[in-house]
């Protein structure tokens, strides 16, 4: 595998940035809302966006011209970072594509708060939610909303190259330790405070499961991981759509500004949660 062009600029040009996880919580924070607008850049206009609180979840809803059902998004970060706005693109990107309101869920974050808290948040607003539902997640909310899709009745899933086991000791996850944005010593640091000293709850693949839309990327440390769990569902009958980007970096999606192929995977992701919600 090469990488993308654009993975090669965007890596070149963060060279030699101090590593997460030797710093704190709020140090990464701090990098990460500081980075976000270059790196997103601007989003689709939509006539209704608004910050509110659905069960007392707060979360943050877009909604296009004639929307088909909901989309509950749970974003990426490592449980540590991440938030409304630094995923606002994103959503804006999925709510035009899938034709479905999108509630981007503004969950609590670790370690001041650890696991299961962010999944109760997250099944908090799918179970409030009338209508079709789907779940999307990328990284750390991937592997929050496969859990929902575990047992709630979504009508689809969408994995964005998501975590799905600390144990990180994959080829992946120690072909790409280093170098490669993520690494997998900064993703041990975030399941430990996303856990402490808390069980890590499993991915399941079993039949019946909503159809899955995997996203993964090759010079991503969790690269095995999501193509694993893939398996796993299309090995139990579960209807998955694969969409493999070989060159690319972990978090490269949420990269509108930088990354030339980001806006066309929202947009497939869109089109997959568009069909099963019934937009289409």
């Amino acid at each position: 595998m090469e990488l993308n062009p654009d993975a090669a600029a965007f890596l070149a040009r963060i060279a030699g940035a101090p590593r997460l996880q030797d710093g704190t919580p709020d140090a990464a924070r701090a990098g990460h809302v500081a980075s976000a607008p270059a790196l997103a850049g601007t989003g689709p206009w939509l006539e209704s966006v608004t910050d509110e609180q659905v069960a007392g979840v707060p979360v943050r809803r877009y909604v296009p011209p004639i929307p088909h059902g909901t989309t509950v998004y749970a974003h990426g970060g490592g449980w540590v970072v991440g938030t409304l706005d630094t995923y606002d693109v994103v959503c804006r990107e999925l709510a035009v594509a899938s034709g479905s309101t999108v509630l981007s869920v503004d969950y609590d974050l670790a370690p001041e708060a650890r696991h299961p808290r962010q999944l109760e948040q997250v099944l908090t607003v799918v179970r409030a939610t009338t209508g079709p539902v789907a779940v999307a997640g990328d990284s750390a909310g991937g592997y929050l909303v496969a859990l929902v899709a575990q047992t709630e009745p979504v009508v689809a899933q969408a994995l964005i190259y998501p975590a799905t086991d600390p144990a990180l000791d994959t080829p992946s996850a120690v072909a790409n330790a280093t170098g490669r944005y993520l690494e997998t010593e900064a993703m041990r640091w975030y399941w430990q405070h996303f856990l402490g000293d808390g069980a890590h709850t499993p991915l399941v693949a079993r039949a019946g499961l909503p159809p899955a839309y995997v996203v993964t990327a090759g010079f991503d440390p969790l690269r095995d991981e999501g193509r694993t769990h893939a398996d796993a569902l299309e090995a139990a009958g579960v209807p998955v759509t694969r969409d493999d980007h070989d060159g690319q970096v972990h978090g490269f999606v949420r990269m509108t500004a930088v990354m030339s192929d980001a806006r066309p995977v929202l947009h497939d992701v869109g089109q997959f949660l568009k069909t099963h919600l019934g937009g289409a």
